[in-house]
């Protein structure tokens, strides 16, 4: 009992002085140490995540990928791991390696699961599934802050399968928290073209150029849209 509290101790100071290491920006020190740890443990979920995070800071990713894959071969049910995985494989755009990693979580234990694996499907242009993982998340997760962006997807999702009618329902529900997200404007812009409310698109879209001005998309609509009202120089500025 005595040796492996001392071991817990030596460990939680290597991590300590790592983490110092971390915020001194002496990300090669901090490195250094947390390979030694895994050297002694190999599944130390604080010093295999810790030490992935610093290899993709450095743009060192496949060597996060080999170090999280060899972790979860020898822990396939480590949960903190396989999510943290496929959020990197997210957001490195391995939508197909992200699915594969996150598929082991059962969403029921953790509903988090469905909006990764939906947005990575979606990502894929595959609507359909896109559209299940999504509703699947909402119906499971009553709490979370990304409920709302679920609703964003699901309106999105139907517009791309032109169930626009379904699309405004959706869009709605994320409205009270993205009514100034100049994407959810642009979507209600886009719905109302598409349901040939051509007037209504008008102000949406051009609260969401006043909002991303920067943003291609948000001109390209207003063009179609003012040429649909006969506006022709607003539709060609």
């Amino acid at each position: 009992m005595g040796i492996n509290l001392e071991r817990k101790y030596q460990l939680d100071y290597k991590i300590k002085l790592a983490k110092e290491y971390e915020a001194q920006g002496k990300l090669l020190h901090a490195v250094q140490i947390y390979q030694a740890i895994l050297n002694e443990d190999s599944q130390f979920i604080e010093a295999c995540i810790s030490l992935a995070e610093i290899y993709e800071r450095l743009g060192n990713n496949e060597s996060t990928v080999e170090l999280l894959k060899s972790f979860l071969e020898n822990d396939p049910e480590c949960k903190e791991v396989r999510l943290f995985f496929g959020q990197f494989l997210i957001r490195n755009s391995r939508w197909d390696e992200a699915i594969e990693v996150m598929s082991y979580i059962l969403p029921e234990e953790e509903p988090l699961i469905s909006f990764f694996i939906g947005y990575s499907h979606f990502m894929l242009k595959e609507f359909e599934i896109a559209r299940h993982n999504m509703l699947n998340f909402v119906s499971l997760e009553k709490k979370s802050d990304l409920i709302n962006e679920a609703n964003i997807y699901l309106a999105k999702i139907e517009i791309e399968l032109k169930n626009f009618e379904s699309a405004l329902q959706y869009a709605k529900r994320a409205e009270i928290f993205y009514s100034n997200f100049w994407e959810l404007n642009l979507i209600y812009a886009i719905l109302y073209y598409n349901l040939g409310m051509h007037a209504h698109a008008v102000i949406p879209v051009e609260k969401a150029i006043k909002l991303n001005p920067k943003e291609a998309s948000t001109y390209e609509w207003a063009g179609k849209i003012y040429l649909k009202l006969g506006e022709y120089l607003k539709a060609e500025k």
